[in-house]
């Protein structure tokens, strides 16, 4: 069974802030912006016919037991926009980059998709994840197929309850790489063959009218359950824990607190991970002593890594029961 590290939500180009590791410890990736559907609603480019309306924050409900944590502290936020509203105070969103006022709804790429109760869904719906052009290639060169584990990871923040308000958590400025969601392949849909899609799947962005003809466009469907251990969901989202943290916290390795320099312990040299090479491992001169480490790879480098084999902690996370 191989495994994809796959980068994802809100970062320094899309969003331009952290995802979320919440009071009460759970994590919420915020998905990233779109900025191109705002000038199509304004141009009144609808979307109709077999394509859905894209979403926007205002759409997506925030999971129950996240609204039950927060209500006890007396805030209420019912979207996701509503949430992004409170934590950014009229801060400007970035998309690709650049700065733009936050003074409207925003619409944004749900993906991966994986929390049933953000949208409404069919009966027989199942987490999903998309991928085009040179991505998905790359997964394709890598042989990625059914019964591979995606391991999704993105860029986390603490968060506090000020004065009745969701804050960024100040003693923790720079954030860290977190694992925050899962997905065991069950099934592989190319877009081009237009076969096998269900009307269950629509609300996927890569179904929607701008990605449809994309070059490689491509559906990851989810198990129902794993297939090493039926107990477990085939596809959700962790509550957070420190074996879940990819950033490494040893102030000798990582003085400047780099989230993309993650555990040796995780990853020593020797590890087979696509889009890396040995010039990604190396090492700091401790007086006598020498202290490894392994710097994961930048974005531009690619969204997804592909590990031959799943290693040993993996199967030590705390997956969701079904």
């Amino acid at each position: 069974m191989k495994l994809i590290l796959s980068r994802k939500g809100f970062d320094s180009t899309y969003g331009g802030y952290p995802s979320l590791i919440l009071p009460d410890s759970t994590l919420l990736s915020l998905p990233i912006p779109n900025r191109r559907f705002v000038k199509m609603e304004k141009q009144s480019l609808y979307f109709n016919g077999d394509f859905y309306s894209p979403t926007k924050y205002k759409d997506l409900k925030i999971p129950h037991l996240i609204h039950k944590s927060l209500a006890s502290h007396d805030i209420n936020i019912s979207t996701y926009q509503d949430l992004i509203d409170q934590l950014l105070q009229g801060k400007d969103i970035k998309d690709n980059g650049k700065k733009y006022p936050k003074s409207e709804p925003w619409y944004c790429h749900l993906d991966p998709d994986l929390i049933r109760e953000v949208l409404p869904r069919e009966q027989n719906w199942r987490p999903l994840f998309g991928q085009v052009k040179g991505a998905q290639k790359e997964l394709e060169n890598q042989k990625v197929g059914i019964n591979d584990l995606f391991l999704f990871f993105g860029w986390f923040r603490r968060t506090i309850i000020e004065n009745g308000i969701l804050k960024y958590d100040h003693s923790d400025e720079q954030g860290k790489h977190i694992i925050f969601g899962y997905l065991q392949i069950d099934d592989i849909l190319t877009i081009k063959d237009k076969i096998k899609i269900q009307s269950w799947m629509k609300p996927h962005p890569h179904l929607g009218k701008e990605l449809w003809n994309a070059i490689n466009n491509t559906l990851y469907v989810a198990k129902p359950t794993f297939s090493w251990d039926s107990k477990y969901s085939g596809a959700g989202c962790f509550k957070f824990h420190e074996n879940l943290v990819l950033t490494e916290a040893n102030q000798k390795v990582n003085p400047k607190n780099h989230r993309s320099i993650w555990k040796y312990s995780l990853f020593p040299k020797g590890t087979i991970i696509s889009r890396h090479s040995e010039k990604n491992w190396g090492e700091i001169i401790d007086g006598n002593n020498k202290i490894p480490f392994f710097q994961s790879a930048a974005k531009y480098i690619g969204q997804e890594f592909v590990l031959p084999e799943c290693p040993k902690w993996v199967k030590e996370l705390s997956f969701e029961l079904k």
